[in-house]
């Protein structure tokens, strides 16, 4: 009896005690456990222990911060470019329009002065 078949637990070793956990024993324990509530002074230890997260924090900030702009570099380019292209563009068109304004009034002023020499050339107005 004191072997296992195979794709069975082994047993456990049988003790003179029989833990109960009930909820009252539970709540018994947490009651009159020796954690203490009060906090503690920071000691040498608990900094070494911090030590190696923090160097990897600070490594992880380091490339961060320069591996990461040096990768995108091109993409930044690209896109102040864009904006200036966008910019030159922008600037074309108030040109092409002011242009488009000036032909405008322009062609206004020649008709109105054509009217001024028709009547200046007949003397009246009709």
């Amino acid at each position: 009896m004191g072997q296992n078949l195979p794709g069975t637990k082994p047993k456990r070793p049988e003790s003179g005690k029989k833990i109960s956990r009930t909820k009252s024993s539970i709540s018994y324990h947490r009651e009159n456990s020796s954690v203490n509530i009060e906090p503690r002074k920071v000691t040498l230890r608990d900094i070494k222990q911090i030590l190696p997260t923090c160097l990897i924090l600070l490594i992880t900030l380091l490339i961060t911060l320069t591996v990461i702009p040096y990768a995108f570099s091109n993409v930044i380019k690209q896109m102040q470019a864009v904006d200036k292209l966008e910019e030159f563009y922008r600037q074309q068109e108030e040109a092409a329009k002011a242009n488009a304004t000036l032909a405008e009034s322009d062609s206004a002023g020649i008709e109105s002065t054509e009217g001024l020499t028709n009547l200046t050339e007949t003397g009246t107005g009709d």
